[in-house]
């Protein structure tokens, strides 16, 4: 029967160690006796039992190796160093030599008048004389020696020990190993001394999972693979947890007891999740609950904003233990679930109340952009004290909350009960009802908000406040279409131009106030006053930020009617790009800031302007530092190009998209689009040059045709114009078989107006039926024909390839072929015999691919006597 071999004990049994790379890393820096190693890490995961188990492995008589707890309490320098010196000699009192090294320490300490550095340095040089081998020093919980005034002298003295062994050789052989949970940059506190930084650090991490199978291997438990799975996922090889949860385990175990998933859950919620009070988690917990600075950035990683943590508490979360260490902030989270669990937001924020209370708790999240969170407490403190003395300080606080989040009905339920008064805090009280105007604008009740904008502008003594309040009103008025007056627009943006003029000293923001104020009257302008438009565009200029300065220059241009102007002014924005460095921006709710839109406008207007050069260097600069090489140059050419289409900038679209399909290897969509508009935009439709576009257009679209997309008005145009040019030419098969193409995707639900674009691709296959003399096919297209005329002709609109009247054309031309062909399919083939038929009577032909048709004799002689078919009756 098995027994019980996962006892708690401090030190790990030599049987059930399990090594990791800080052991052979610890072991390699004391063989080579240059540098002090210092083990970094947080308590409980074994880092005493790595330097005992280093301590059996390595001593003997030739290297003697002294552990030193350093947690004492020392009254000087000097009493911290003979205690170093005292365990060094206690530690191996049966060696002769240190038994003589002894008797001559104490009795020099009788008539010491050296300084506490020199005697402990005169000390272990009196030891090494005498004992040959090397010493290994560990000065364990060093951290705890730094509480002491004189803890730099301790620290000093043993980085010093590395410098001057050239010049006392005998300190060679003594190196030291240090271990805490404390950076060891850190440890000497004068910024004036020399940082301890010749330390070669080692990391304990936790057991990977071999590491962690090796143990429960060692252990002697028995347990099915996914239960050790199981556990793993549970601790993620925390060394004390493992050890603690798999002791419970093997009670459970040698009670007879079958060990399922459940167990292990019961076993871990009992022991670390119900009180807490067990080693890590209550250690970890202490740490957290007493460190405000850690506190908060354990929130925000909890939230996922690892990125804005510093270097320095990340170090901190790996020296209390609460995630591993190595890793990059973006990958940064809590080492194992039992640690997450024990830190939950529920314990979080009652530490936050308990040190704080509900108010000061919840304007804090809030604060800190938890809007939601914020609220939340904040709501709870309402609840327990409606009629306190921070009752309306908290619904002021709920109300911007609420509005930052984007609830604005609910933001105003808060703050149109006006929680602040003119007497407590005019500022606040007029924040106040900048955020209700605002919240009205929002909800689209702009003739309210001026209302409050006006109480505001009439009452408040402050310029910031008045001229912002100004600003909102002159928003409102523009954008309040039902009821827009351009007169009063004007006049209250004009007011603002004066007012800033009054107060600028007083008002911080003015700058970015006035680009604003004559950005929106270069707009009011722009229609009816171009000049003046201009004029004020260009007063903004002078005040606008650098990202938003290409808007207002192609507003500029837009009021210029000059080309050569024009292009001076596109050259002027290029050049500014490109000097500037300017980036792509995300736009604001004022001025719009550069963007892609932005630089594709102005690509295209260099094309249309015939501005080469200055298009080759904003190509160049948009692809390797706006994109950084994320965007392949076709890409960009393709966005630009059907920028210049929805612009009408036509010369430009023609010109990008010919260049676009000059690329090898591009996206058969882009390739689809491209060649399909450089062949409708040529300027003589019929060109070869335009069909040699659309005929691309065609094979692209036929070999790749799952592009799910609706067929459009332009589709439509360019198959049209290609079945014509076949038609034109007679290559008949070549226009039915292109007809066929995109006949396919007439089942894809079409509009009214697609239907009704079809019908001249249905009159197409329809008439080459006919003529080659298959009547069925071609009664089946009539007959389809004339049901979609009557299907859609109802609801035609202008957008459609064809019109009534051209339905109304196509309807009469189908009846009268159908007619016809209902005619030829009462005629028999004429029984030849030896004659040959005349001109108009019908015969059956075979031709060479097997197809048979009847048709008149005079449709068919000149393919008779080719040899390309032959009259079968």
């Amino acid at each position: 029967m098995k027994e019980k071999k996962l006892y708690n004990n401090a030190i790990i049994p030599d049987d059930l160690y399990v090594h990791r790379d800080a052991d052979r890393k610890l072991r390699e820096i004391i063989l080579r006796m240059s540098k002090p190693a210092y083990v970094s890490v947080a308590r409980q995961m074994g880092k005493t039992n790595l330097l005992i188990q280093t301590k059996r492995a390595l001593e003997n008589e030739n290297s003697r190796y002294v552990y030193i707890d350093i947690t004492n309490k020392f009254e000087s320098a000097q009493d911290c160093f003979r205690y170093i010196i005292n365990q060094i000699l206690n530690a191996n009192e049966s060696i002769k030599e240190f038994q003589e090294a002894a008797q001559v320490i104490l009795a020099k300490r009788k008539n010491n008048s050296a300084s506490p550095t020199e005697e402990y340095q005169n000390e272990m040089r009196e030891i090494l004389k005498r004992y040959p081998g090397t010493i290994v020093v560990f000065l364990d919980e060093v951290d705890d020696l730094r509480k002491h005034s004189f803890s730099d002298d301790i620290f000093g003295q043993i980085r010093k020990n590395y410098f001057i062994n050239e010049t006392y050789p005998v300190l060679k052989r003594v190196t030291y190993v240090l271990s805490g949970v404390i950076d060891p940059e850190k440890l000497i506190k004068t910024k004036e001394n020399s940082p301890f930084n010749i330390a070669i650090p080692i990391y304990l991490d936790d057991f990977t999972f071999e590491q962690f199978l090796e143990f429960v291997s060692k252990s002697g438990l028995e347990l099915g693979s996914d239960i050790k799975e199981y556990i793993y996922d549970w601790l993620r090889g925390n060394p004390r947890m493992t050890f603690e949860i798999l002791s419970l385990i093997e009670d459970e175990q040698l009670q007879g007891e079958l060990i399922t998933k459940g167990t292990v859950d019961k076993a871990i919620t009992d022991f670390y999740l119900t009180n807490f009070k067990n080693p890590p988690i209550d250690h970890i917990r202490d740490l957290i609950k007493h460190n405000t600075e850690v506190r908060k950035a354990l929130i925000k990683l909890k939230k996922g904003e690892s990125l804005e943590l510093s270097d320095d508490v990340i170090n901190k979360f790996y020296l209390f233990g609460i995630t591993s260490t190595k890793i990059d902030k973006k990958n940064l989270r809590i080492k194992n679930r039992v640690i997450e669990e024990s830190l939950s937001d529920a314990w979080l924020n009652s530490i936050e109340l308990e040190k704080k209370g509900y108010y000061d708790y919840g304007c804090e999240r809030i604060k800190q952009g938890d809007y939601e969170g914020g609220i939340k407490i904040l709501l709870e403190f309402l609840q327990n004290e409606p009629k306190g003395n921070f009752a309306n300080l908290a619904k002021y606080e709920i109300g911007i909350a609420y509005y930052e989040l984007g609830n604005h009905e609910f933001s105003n339920q808060y703050l149109l009960e006006k929680p602040i008064s003119m007497d407590l805090s005019p500022e606040s009280y007029f924040t106040q009802i900048n955020y209700i105007g605002a919240n009205f604008i929002k909800l689209g009740k702009r003739q309210v908000a001026s209302k409050y904008f006006d109480e505001i502008i009439h009452n408040s003594h402050n310029p910031s406040a008045v001229i912002n309040a100004y600003v909102n009103k002159g928003e409102c008025l523009l954008n309040d279409e039902e009821n827009y007056n351009a007169e009063n627009t004007e006049f209250t943006y004009l007011q603002a131009l004066n007012y800033v003029s009054e107060h600028k000293e007083e008002i911080p923001t003015r700058n970015s106030l006035l680009a604003l104020i004559n950005y929106r009257l270069g707009y009011i302008y722009r229609l009816e006053n171009k000049p003046l438009a201009a004029e004020k565009f260009r007063e903004a200029l002078q005040f606008v930020e650098i990202h938003a300065k290409p808007t207002i220059i192609l507003f500029i241009i837009t009021c210029e009617d000059s080309s050569e102007i024009k292009k001076s002014l596109f050259k002027e924005v290029t050049d500014l790009i490109i000097e500037s460095e300017i980036a792509f921006k995300e736009t604001t709710l004022t001025i719009p800031l550069f963007s892609e839109i932005q630089l594709a406008l102005i690509l295209s207007n260099l094309v249309e302007l015939e501005l080469e050069d200055d298009f080759q260097r904003l190509l160049h600069y948009a692809l390797n530092d706006l994109y950084s090489g994320a965007i392949e140059e076709y890409r960009l050419l393709f966005k630009v190009a059907e920028t210049s289409l929805t612009s009408k900038n036509l010369k430009a679209a023609q010109w990008l998209y010919k260049r676009v399909i000059t690329f090898d290897g591009i996206d058969p969509q882009i390739e689809r689009k491209s060649a399909l508009i450089a062949g409708l935009v040529e300027s003589s439709h019929n060109s070869q040059a335009s069909i040699s576009y659309l005929l691309r257009y065609i094979k692209v679209f036929n070999e790749f045709d799952n592009f799910h997309e609706s067929l459009t008005l332009i589709d439509f145009d360019a198959f049209i114009r290609v079945i014509d040019y076949f038609r034109a030419a007679k290559k008949y098969d070549d226009a039915f078989n292109t007809a066929l193409i995109i006949e396919k995707h007439f089942s894809t639900g079409l509009s009214s107006e697609g239907k009704a674009d079809s019908v001249v691709i249905l009159f197409y296959i329809m008439d080459y039926y006919a003529y080659s003399g298959n009547v069925d096919s071609s009664v089946q297209y009539g007959n389809k024909i004339l049901s979609l005329i009557s299907e859609v002709k109802p609801s035609l609109n202008s957008l459609s390839y064809v019109d009534r009247r051209g339905l109304d054309n196509i309807q009469k031309q189908t009846r009268g072929l159908m007619n016809s062909l209902r005619t030829v399919r009462q005629i028999e083939p004429i029984k030849l015999g030896k004659r040959e038929p005349g001109r108009n009577e019908y015969v059956k032909v075979r031709y060479k691919n097997g197809s048979e048709i009847v048709t008149k004799y005079k449709k068919v002689m000149d393919e008779i006597s080719k040899g390309e078919c032959i009259i079968i009756e």
